[in-house]
């Protein structure tokens, strides 16, 4: 058939998309990822984690070293 699907992320606005009457009547169907699927963007997902794990160091620095 060589039809689209178009693929997006779980953002509020596209999912919104998922029941626009111009793309149902041109047959465009959207493929909605998952949040927090490590597989759509890993290099993102990495950096999330990594960004998370400094943060907590630094929140417990902070928490047992009061200024």
């Amino acid at each position: 058939d060589g039809g689209v699907t178009v693929r997006v992320d779980p953002a509020p606005g596209f999912t919104a998309l998922a029941k626009d009457l111009v793309l149902q009547h041109h047959g465009v169907p959207l493929l909605i990822g998952n949040p927090k699927n490590p597989n759509k963007n890993p290099a993102a997902e990495r950096a999330m984690q990594e960004l998370s794990s400094e943060l907590v160091t630094l929140l417990l620095r902070v928490v047992r070293f009061p200024l």
